[in-house]
């Protein structure tokens, strides 16, 4: 599904439910991008229940072999998301106005949960 710097995402099924999810393999296995990919996790477990973010499922590790040595590779398995906004929003002439503010009103939100968790996390470490 979609590839960065640090991880590769990748659309996976719980066939026992014929649920359709995401999950994302960290590929770095430095001990800096390690430690913030396992930021990431604890921030999305702390925003599970904001409406408009993406809802963390479960996180673990998987043992696979790694230039001829075997090695836990962290993951997350986050619900799918049905279709990204970027796209959505390209045919400019399909959509009202209100359903853009709208949209944007959830985007703020969930960009002020954000903010409201890694502030305070930063101000934690600065005071203790």
């Amino acid at each position: 599904m979609g590839e960065g710097g640090n991880a590769k995402v990748y659309k996976c099924v719980n066939e026992a439910i014929s649920s359709e999810y995401a999950i994302k393999f960290q590929i770095r296995l430095k001990e800096d991008r390690l430690a913030r990919f396992n930021k990431e996790i604890k921030l999305n477990k702390e925003i599970n229940s904001h409406e408009h973010l993406i809802k963390y499922i479960d996180s673990g590790t998987y043992n696979c072999k790694h230039k001829g040595k075997y090695i836990e590779r962290p993951f997350i398995i986050m619900d799918l998301a049905k279709e990204n906004l970027t796209e959505r929003f390209r045919n400019k002439d399909a959509f009202a106005k209100e359903e853009y503010f709208s949209q944007f009103r959830g985007l703020s939100k969930a960009l002020a949960c954000l903010h409201e968790k890694l502030f305070i996390e930063i101000l934690n470490q600065i005071i203790f």
